[in-house]
């Protein structure tokens, strides 16, 4: 199996936005009735509903627990399956995804036509192109 890392260093909602609000976890999500006591996740108000690994494991992540690491997807060289495989810096001109908000999801927000490089690229990095 082949792992590919796609990153952007110069992702603005990655290097700006996304720190923030791990670090607001889930003390700046009231409004959700996100907690955590110290030991325990919970969700809502009193009586509170307890949140356990593994069956709420994507709740919590989401909503309650801190990442304990900077976003993936702004590192290159990750380890694990990655370690050793091609990383694909998209911050360069090429691919056109600068450090603006507007082009972090710009592959998926824009009109194909105007990310063909990506595209292509990814389509070549998968073996599906020559």
């Amino acid at each position: 199996m082949k792992y590919i890392n796609y990153f952007n260093t110069n992702d603005y909602v990655l290097t700006n936005l996304w720190r923030q609000t791990q670090d607001l976890k889930p003390a700046g999500l009231p409004v959700l009735g996100y907690h955590w006591d110290g030991t325990n996740f919970s969700k809502g108000a009193f009586p509170r509903s307890l949140l356990l690994f593994p069956t709420d494991t994507y709740e919590i992540f989401s909503y309650c627990d801190e990442a304990r690491s900077e976003a993936i997807g702004a590192q290159p060289n990750l380890g694990g399956p990655f370690f050793g495989q091609p990383n694909v810096d998209l911050s360069g001109s090429r691919y056109g995804f600068g450090g603006k908000q507007k082009d972090h999801s710009a592959q998926f927000l824009s009109y194909a036509a105007y990310q063909w490089d990506f595209w292509l690229d990814v389509l070549k990095s998968m073996g599906l192109k020559q």
